[in-house]
């Protein structure tokens, strides 16, 4: 990892200053997701309100990609140090958004492009607030975790709860989300698994531990 690593990070110090192998609008989706005027900052698309949102740091001197990331990180951070009971009350609304069923839309929409797909018109659709595959996918996988989560083991846990986390921290969309699927679908199957094994056994209690 340090052999990949390292050199982009140093790379990045060499062009903007800034050491470090992760982009520098990591502040800026940062502060997007968690701010006062949050309904504002996640409706801003490409134009000239994006425009706008991201020359803020400017009228602070902040004019390096390193400096803006920075302004950004230091506003979510002041906002979270006075503020603390709006900012759990916005991990607790994007907590309840990361296990909607929906894929929620950023600048692209997935259900859009159902139109032109027979495949994702079959894979990806919604009937009320159901939506689907990810209304079928969480509770299986959350009935893997719970029943199975020896078999599935430390590290695919360790990503989920790490992963889940770091979409929590920034904000919740569907692209973002999608890091998560993979393992998902794993503790998904292992839910299976021992749903199937509970009911051959005729174990009563995990059967309706995992309805």
């Amino acid at each position: 990892f340090a052999a990949c690593v390292l050199p982009v990070a140093a790379w990045s110090q060499q062009v903007s200053g800034r050491f470090s192998f992760v982009p520098s609008s990591g502040g800026l989706n940062l502060y997007i997701g968690n701010n006062p005027q949050v309904c504002d900052t996640l409706l801003v698309r490409p134009g000239a309100s994006w425009g706008e949102l991201i020359s803020l740091p400017e009228e602070d001197g902040a004019t390096t990609p390193a400096a803006k990331d920075r302004w950004f990180r230091q506003r979510v951070i002041d906002w979270a140090r006075t503020e603390p009971l709006d900012f759990l009350a916005g991990l607790a609304r994007k907590a309840a958004q990361l296990v909607s069923s929906r894929e929620l839309p950023r600048n692209l929409d997935v259900y859009l492009s159902r139109r032109w797909s027979m495949l994702m018109q079959a894979l990806v659709w919604k009937v009320g607030p159901f939506g689907f595959p990810f209304g079928a996918l969480l509770p299986l996988a959350a009935v893997g975790v719970v029943m199975a989560w020896r078999r599935l083991g430390a590290p695919l846990l360790l990503y989920l709860a790490v992963t889940s986390a770091a979409v929590l921290l920034v904000f919740v969309s569907a692209r973002y989300r999608v890091p998560l699927v993979p393992a998902l679908a794993v503790a998904a199957a292992a839910g299976v698994v021992a749903v199937t094994e509970a009911v051959r056994e005729a174990r009563r209690t995990r059967v309706a531990l995992a309805a």
